[in-house]
This record gives structure tokens, C-alpha cells and sequence, in this order.
């Protein structure tokens, strides 16, 4: 089998969106966490809190994607 790409995966989650935010890839949270629960470096990103509903989803999405 031949290989086309590698990845190289984030330790952390955290890690995980700096590298996304750092492609300019759009990062909406998902989270059952209360605000206070995320780290401060993620809070200004959209969010939807579980349980999420398909309109709550669709709505945010669109928000962030213009």
C-alpha cells in the first residue's frame, strides 16, 4: 500500500485547535463544559453546548462560515 500523506497528531486537544487556528481552519467547540470549565485561550471560539440540536449546529456553522 502505498502512502500519500502523514499526519502527525497534537498531543492535546488544545494543541489540536492551535494547529488548526494556525492553518486558518475554523474551530467550533462542542462541549458540555461550562464556560468557566474551558481554558481562557478557547473561550472567544464559537461554541455549542451539549446536547446539541441540528438547528443549534446548522445556525452556529453558518455564523462562523459566513
Amino acid at each position: 500500500m502505498r502512502r500519500c500523506w502523514t499526519c502527525t497528531w497534537p498531543a492535546s486537544p488544545l494543541e489540536l485547535i492551535r494547529a488548526l487556528k494556525e492553518q486558518h481552519v475554523p474551530v467550533l467547540l462542542a462541549t458540555g463544559y461550562d464556560t468557566a470549565a474551558i481554558d481562557p485561550e478557547l473561550r472567544s471560539l464559537p461554541r455549542c453546548e451539549k446536547p446539541i440540536d441540528l438547528a443549534s449546529l446548522v445556525s452556529a456553522l453558518e455564523k462562523m462560515l459566513g
